[in-house]
């Protein structure tokens, strides 16, 4: 179970929600983002957890050195924002600007702590800094609790096809969310491809070899786990509560702006060395950027063993509607093929 806390100093009823196939969030809050996804409302309020203090005896419980993962900039809440990560025995101090700190116990707790050393009163208006803190605790504080438990989730936006998860990943405005979109909605739309996200992927890793709701069991395969929230969705596009919970995942796209100089003329797609595909992976893992050794080495070793059972290709195409037609023709003559 992991217990979440936006106001830790009131008694408010909880809601339990279930998300990436079977983990438990229980959350001092009631968030539409997250209403597909509910399973029990109003259950009693819960006492948060002891404060972490970046202090020997707290962060560390063995007083051991405190480590700052990653302290830089990154896109929350429509900005580019500070942001600080320090790591213990105890878990994460995330200090975000304009939203405060946010405690992640290792013991599966996150609480927001409010001012910390970045106050919010930077923030314009109440609704706004509600709306970021909710981007902090089911980004990266959520993402980090997953880690623990063995789950990453890729940088992603994902289609499937013929009950195979098809990913694509790439740097912002690569067009993720474009690919997704073109066979889920508008005048391309096709009943036989359903989008799993837009943003964020979780992936199930073996030798979990959980079962899904079907019975169907992870048979030594990385499955993708879609029900999760995809913050640049409106709820009624979000994932069904009814799919299957799990997905086979068949194939890594990483998206490649074409060439400025107009010379490509159609879609194409390269495989990637088994080196390449980990280390574009790693790169397009949410939040790796603020893990400590222990994750690092947890990431490295999944990634690892992922390039040698995934395909990866690389694909580039121009960036028309009829181009992307074609391309994912092709990705889907790759598809049927390794069925």
């Amino acid at each position: 179970m992991i217990r979440i806390w936006f106001e830790p100093g009131h008694d408010r009823p909880r809601h339990l929600y279930h998300l990436a196939h079977r983990q438990a969030v229980s959350v001092d809050r009631r968030l539409p983002i997250l209403e597909l996804f509910l399973a029990q409302s109003d259950l009693p309020p819960e006492p948060p957890p002891s404060t972490i203090q970046s202090r020997p005896g707290k962060l560390s419980a063995a007083g051991k050195a405190i480590a700052t993962t990653y302290n830089g900039t990154a896109w929350l809440g429509g900005a580019q924002r500070h942001i600080r990560a320090r790591s213990g025995d105890l878990g994460y101090l995330l200090s975000v600007e304009g939203s405060g700190e946010f405690e992640i116990h290792t013991s599966g707790e996150i609480v927001h702590r409010g001012a910390g050393e970045n106050p919010p009163a930077t923030e314009p208006a109440t609704e706004q800094a509600t709306m970021l803190a909710t981007e902090v605790v089911l980004g990266p504080a959520l993402l980090l609790q997953l880690a623990w438990r063995g789950r990453f989730a890729l940088h992603a936006s994902a289609l499937c096809r013929h009950g195979q998860a098809i990913a694509f990943i790439g740097d912002s405005g690569a067009g993720k969310s474009t690919v997704a979109a073109s066979h889920a909605q508008g005048d391309n739309a096709r009943s036989d491809w359903h989008r799993l996200a837009d943003d964020i992927l979780p992936v199930v890793w073996p030798p979990n070899d959980t079962a899904n709701s079907t019975g169907d069991a992870l048979h030594g395969k990385i499955h993708v786990a879609p029900h999760f929230p995809q913050l640049k969705l409106p709820v009624n596009q979000q994932y069904p509560r009814s799919a299957p919970p799990l997905r086979p995942l068949s194939a890594v796209y990483l998206l490649i702006p074409p060439p400025a100089n107009g010379s490509l003329k159609g879609p194409r797609i390269e495989a990637l060395s088994r080196k390449e595909a980990l280390l574009i992976m790693v790169r397009h893992t949410v939040a790796s950027k603020l893990f400590d050794a222990r994750l690092q080495a947890l990431l490295f070793a999944a990634l690892a063993r992922a390039s040698t059972e995934l395909p990866v290709y690389r694909l580039l195409y121009p960036h028309t509607a009829t181009a992307l037609a074609k391309a994912l023709e092709r990705v889907e003559e790759g598809l049927v093929g390794s069925l």
